[in-house]
């Protein structure tokens, strides 16, 4: 009976150390958007950017399309929509739409970014 609540125990870390590396890459995730969401939008904000200008647009495309996430993710994980806002705002920046503003987009993806990093500066203070 003894080895079966320790297996359960171990069972347990195991979950809570795949969770919390979990956090870790989504959180990753999150601050390097929070960095090339801004970016791709003054790149795509050209009307004729040059040769670097657009070679920094594919490989910020390339990182983007490299992480797999499901938008439901970060709901699970950090309970906030900050993945649907990220897929909605790189969207709205590579393919605007006279509905869909990307700047409205990029603003409210900022919103959402800048209070997740006050909870996890709070966080970190306590």
């Amino acid at each position: 009976m003894k080895f079966e609540s320790s297996h359960k125990t171990i069972i347990a870390y195991q979950a809570i150390d795949q969770i919390n590396d979990s956090v870790t890459v989504l959180k990753h995730f999150i601050e390097l958007n929070s960095k090339l969401l801004p970016a791709l939008f003054d790149l795509k904000e050209k009307e004729c950017p040059n040769q670097k200008e657009c070679m920094k647009i594919k490989r910020i495309q390339l990182v983007f399309d490299s992480y797999c996430f499901t938008a439901e993710s970060s709901v699970v994980l950090i309970n906030s929509p900050i993945l649907k806002l990220i897929y909605t705002t790189y969207q709205s920046i590579i393919h605007p739409s006279a509905c869909n503003s990307s700047l409205n987009a990029l603003l409210d993806f900022r919103k959402e970014y800048n209070r997740l990093k006050n909870d996890w500066n709070l966080i970190q203070k306590n």
